[in-house]
This record gives structure tokens, C-alpha cells and sequence, in this order.
């Protein structure tokens, strides 16, 4: 079996787009490891550190959306935003889908070394619960904090 990646390097991962600047889908790895995929955002504005789900009314799968209260059905993370995005201006972004992650916005009641699931808030990630154990996308390095709280954590590898 053979494993064969393209190379691709944006300007940065920050940067958002008007159109498509690659294909949706795509990964990234950065040069500390960790693992950013290009998608599109439908529904509502991201901030640093929103937690995204797969929106589940999307024409092609690498749609997301931090909008739960629109579609509390799509509990499958696909990750981190890594910058502020103005859907108006620019959906076309990267988000974070693997490693290490400083800025996980959080529900407030997060302590170090618990598993993380997608919270029914929107952009929020909660602690897992019993019967949650599938839906797990990190680990919490720290203790929630700051405003909008946040912890730092360990990305599961959403590929």
C-alpha cells in the first residue's frame, strides 16, 4: 500500500477566501504536525477557536457550520477555526483537524484532561458525558479560562 500527498502550503492559515483557493477537502500539514483542511462556511460568522460540525443540508461534504441551534442533529466536529471568518466576505477558509490547538472555545466548565464533545451552544465544546464516547474530538490540556473561555487541547486527527 502507498500513501501519496501534494504538497500544499497557503499564505497562511488565517487567510480566508471569496472563492475557492484550493479544493475543498484538501489537508495541510504544518510544519509542527499539526493538520488543517479547507472547507467553506454556511449559516453564521466563526470567531477564533469555534468548533464546527459538518452541516448536514450542505451539497457537498466539506461544508461547515458552528450553528447547532439550526441543526442540533450534526454532532460530528469537523474542527477548529483557526481565524475569524466573515461568511459575507469570505467563507472559503482552513480550519485546525489535528494536533496541538491553544484556543478551543469552551463552555466554562471544562478541566484539564477531559475528553471533548461539540455542545449544543453554538462554537462551544463541552466535556463528554456517558454515551458520548463516539463523538469525542480532543483532549483538554487545561483548565477552561479567559472570556470567551477557552482551554488549550490535543486534536483526535478529525480526518
Amino acid at each position: 500500500m502507498a500513501f501519496s500527498a501534494t504538497s500544499m502550503v497557503p499564505g497562511a492559515y488565517t487567510d480566508t477566501h471569496a472563492t475557492a483557493e484550493f479544493n475543498l477537502g484538501s489537508l495541510s500539514v504544518a510544519t509542527d504536525g499539526t493538520i488543517y483542511r479547507y472547507v467553506v462556511v454556511n449559516d453564521i460568522d466563526l470567531v477564533l477557536g469555534s468548533v464546527v460540525g459538518y452541516d448536514n443540508d450542505a451539497t457537498n461534504g466539506y461544508t461547515v457550520s458552528s450553528d447547532r441551534s439550526a441543526d442540533e442533529t450534526s454532532i460530528i466536529v469537523a474542527g477548529v477555526a483557526v481565524a475569524a471568518v466573515d461568511i459575507s466576505a469570505a467563507a472559503y477558509c482552513w480550519i485546525q483537524v489535528s494536533g496541538y490547538c491553544g484556543t478551543v472555545r469552551t463552555d466554562g466548565g471544562v478541566t484539564a484532561g477531559e475528553h471533548l464533545v461539540m455542545h449544543t451552544v453554538d462554537e462551544e465544546a463541552d466535556t463528554m458525558a456517558d454515551g458520548e464516547e463516539e463523538q469525542v474530538f480532543a483532549m483538554a490540556l487545561t483548565t477552561d479560562s479567559g472570556s470567551p473561555t477557552v482551554c488549550d487541547a490535543i486534536l483526535l486527527g478529525i480526518l
